[in-house]
């Protein structure tokens, strides 16, 4: 019987290695195979013999295992799996073989899935983290975020939602795509780069031209000041030269102030500004007002906006986020 891993049992399984694009969706289309129908029918696919089936589908952690089916009438009833209903058509690219009858959908089908369910900011976050170097929440292992490879990009997902007109959920995925951004490295850089950069509308900053985690090599001169022989910058605006950085430390050391000092002064050297931004501003919408206005003079764009009342978008999105305004 194939197994259809959806959500987090997909992402977490995609993150773990990097399976071959499987070419079955013309063939998902009538209809997806009969998943478990009920605890005798699940023990039996946990207990089968073939290991590689077993690897796939478990987690550890007593988390249900996620899996995917054409009809809620095949939805069963057991704890150990959590069933994630899709009706109608599979588009192109939506699945990657983990092995003999085993297959996770695709990030970009998982994005799409996702959609109904999130609010906006977390249909933004889940852009993010399937296009940065950091997973989803719910599929950390050991509750670290290991850094790893991008599973898809802003490009992908546009090309994939471009195939799936007419899915459910696909013209509010495309939308969210438009506020994307490739190369984030945790969830805080991930809201940063949201409140900086989605229209006023939304509650944002709007600012424009951002690329997050861009590589900048040290010369002669910056080396002279800094050890650093190339410089990652969080947040970065090239035109301008300047630079934005998360810094989530509650207290600064000496050490560590001496040393971003340092920093500091090597990027001045290759013409770089840099200004840092603290989860206590982040979170604050009062205080990012001033973080962004000092930002967005620095690259030479305007502050103002035609959004009619910004200041209650921009509170509702910091509500949305951080619980706090």
């Amino acid at each position: 019987m194939p197994v259809f891993l959806a959500d987090i049992s997909s992402l977490a399984r995609l993150q773990a290695r990097r399976p071959r694009l499987a070419t079955l969706g013309e063939a998902l289309v009538s209809p997806l195979p009969t998943c478990a129908h009920d605890d005798a029918e699940a023990r039996a696919l946990f207990s089968s013999q073939r290991p590689d089936v077993v690897r796939a589908v478990s987690l550890g952690g007593g988390r249900p295992v996620d899996l995917l089916v054409p009809c809620p009438g095949l939805r069963g009833r057991s704890g150990r799996v959590s069933y994630r209903v899709w009706q109608g058509m599979v588009p192109p690219g939506s699945f990657r073989s983990l092995g003999p009858g085993v297959f996770a959908c695709s990030p970009e089908f998982c994005f799409l899935l996702a959609m109904p369910r999130l609010s906006w900011p977390d249909r933004l976050r889940l852009g993010y983290s399937l296009c940065g170097y950091y997973p989803p929440a719910d599929a950390e292992v050991g509750g670290t975020h290991p850094f790893r490879a991008p599973l898809t990009s802003v490009s992908l997902l546009g090309r994939y939602l471009a195939c799936a007109r007419g899915a459910y959920g696909a013209n509010l995925a495309r939308r969210v795509v438009r506020y994307l951004l490739d190369g984030s490295a945790s969830p805080r850089e991930t809201d940063l780069a949201i409140v900086l950069s989605l229209p006023a509308r939304f509650g944002g900053y709007g600012l424009k031209g951002m690329r997050l985690n861009v590589p900048v090599e040290a010369d002669a001169r910056s080396r002279a000041i800094s050890p650093q022989r190339r410089f990652i910058l969080d947040e970065y605006f090239p035109e301008s030269k300047t630079a934005v950085e998360y810094d989530g430390r509650q207290h600064g050391e000496a050490c560590h102030l001496a040393r971003d000092a340092r920093r500091r002064d090597a990027l001045l050297c290759r013409g770089i500004s840099l200004v840092s931004v603290t989860d206590e501003q982040l979170t604050s919408q009062w205080a990012m007002e001033g973080v962004a206005a000092l930002i967005a003079e620095r690259c030479g764009q305007s502050s103002r906006t035609r959004a009619r009342d910004p200041k209650a978008a921009r509170i509702r999105l910091s509500l949305d986020l951080f619980g706090r305004a």
